[in-house]
């Protein structure tokens, strides 16, 4: 488990935003914020959107649906919301229970708290987006051009998306 900060974005935010947000807050994700649920968007689904030119965050896939961690969540868990890592035993187990990746714990000023199962998975957002992405699901990780283009495979086997 770990905790990390992401750009909160509404649906209609339009892809341009959405990637200078990533820029601004130096960060590989942002969070969609629909009426009824949230999803991650990765820079890779990003680079996506932009290439079958798509024009806003509602147009993209909802590839990491995430839970949004409720006071009842909370009591029955024992989640500690103020410092979870004193709690991460619960939040894994919750993660497992709902069977998703990626929680929300809360948002303010434009900024989500999101926990996520692994360390890794939050590790592939702390830096700023480049110009080519792989799309592995467990871990997206940069991958520098010129030897690779949009729809090349990475040498780990998975797509590689470009901007």
């Amino acid at each position: 488990m770990k905790l990390t900060f992401l750009p909160l974005l509404t649906s209609g935010t339009s892809l341009n935003d959405a990637y200078q947000a990533m820029q601004w807050y130096m960060k590989s994700a942002v969070v969609r914020a629909d009426p009824a649920n949230y999803s991650l968007i990765r820079a890779p689904e990003l680079y996506s959107g932009f290439v079958d030119n798509l024009s806003y965050l509602a147009d993209l896939p909802d590839k990491f649906p995430m839970h949004e961690i409720s006071k009842q969540d909370e009591g029955i868990w024992g989640l500690n919301t103020v410092d979870p890592y004193k709690t991460s035993p619960g939040f894994e187990k919750l993660l497992d229970k709902v069977k998703k990746k990626y929680a929300v714990l809360d948002s303010r000023f434009g900024i989500v708290k999101v926990i996520t199962r692994h360390e890794g998975l939050a590790d592939q957002f702390d830096f700023s987006p480049t110009s080519c992405f792989c799309d592995n699901e467990d871990y997206m990780h940069p991958y520098p051009p010129p030897n690779k283009s949009h729809g090349d495979r990475c040498y780990c086997g998975h797509d590689i998306s470009c901007h």
